[in-house]
């Protein structure tokens, strides 16, 4: 199978200044998928990736710098999934986004930073990015961190960010706010909802509470997760950042 790769326009037509981030992955996807439907799988790596890329340089060109780094970050994570996985690209571009003060990213880096995804390992950087985006309200920031002191035996630490976390069920208005994926605030809500449960059920930096573990459970179990909690990165809905699953205790 040849594979073919269109001249490129030097001015591509790009989203509206007010695009948001759900509309920049769905124009980047279509882009992307377009040649696959026509029987030509190999195609949108050509085409559709660098014609986003080229997209995204336009905008940080022209567009404001909100704007920017959300075309930044959007890259970012689109260079986290499975068809065009390159973490190093990934890490790039959530760095690029972070330094241009885009939320999202700066909790991206630290879970890149704390698995080694696209970069060394580095706790105390990881550490760094995911407090100061947790305490910005990335509630997927959040629930790492939860899962990182609740592994280092940091139970009353873990149990009360987890409560934070789990304070406000309202994961759209959440997700407007800090302008973040509103998956991946459900995400950080139920891995956060999670272990504070487990905190609950064990007595684990908190009293024990069997009623309010219960309650807490069925809160992880209805945002969409299912047995234990595992995460769901490697898919093309929602955003990675290369992690593909959580180690119990």
């Amino acid at each position: 199978m040849a594979l073919r790769c269109e001249r490129l326009p030097q001015d591509p037509a790009v989203p509206a200044e007010h695009s948001s981030r759900d509309s920049l992955s769905a124009e980047a996807k279509e882009s992307l998928g377009g040649r696959e439907t026509s029987g030509d799988p190999p195609a949108p790596f050509l085409d559709g990736q660098r014609y986003y890329e080229q997209v995204v340089a336009y905008c940080c060109r022209r567009w404001k710098s909100k704007s920017k780094c959300e075309a930044q970050s959007t890259l970012g994570m689109l260079y986290s999934m499975p068809i065009l996985k390159d973490l190093n690209k990934a890490f790039f571009w959530h760095s690029e986004a972070c330094n241009n003060g885009n939320l999202e990213s700066q909790g991206a880096l630290g879970i890149m930073y704390l698995y080694g995804q696209g970069t060394g390992q580095n706790t105390t950087a990881a550490l760094e990015h995911l407090r100061k985006a947790a305490e910005l309200g990335n509630i997927y920031a959040q629930g790492h961190l939860v899962e990182y002191y609740y592994s280092r035996k940091f139970y009353s630490k873990a149990a009360a960010l987890a409560k934070r976390a789990t304070e406000n069920d309202d994961i759209d208005m959440l997700a407007k706010i800090t302008d973040c994926h509103p998956t991946s605030v459900a995400k950080g809500a139920a891995m956060a909802a999670f272990y504070l449960a487990r905190c609950l059920q064990l007595g684990r930096g908190t009293e024990k509470d069997q009623h309010a573990s219960e309650k807490y459970y069925s809160k992880r179990i209805g945002s969409g997760e299912e047995h234990k909690l595992r995460y769901y990165d490697n898919l093309a809905t929602i955003p990675s950042y290369g992690i593909e699953e959580v180690h119990w205790d």
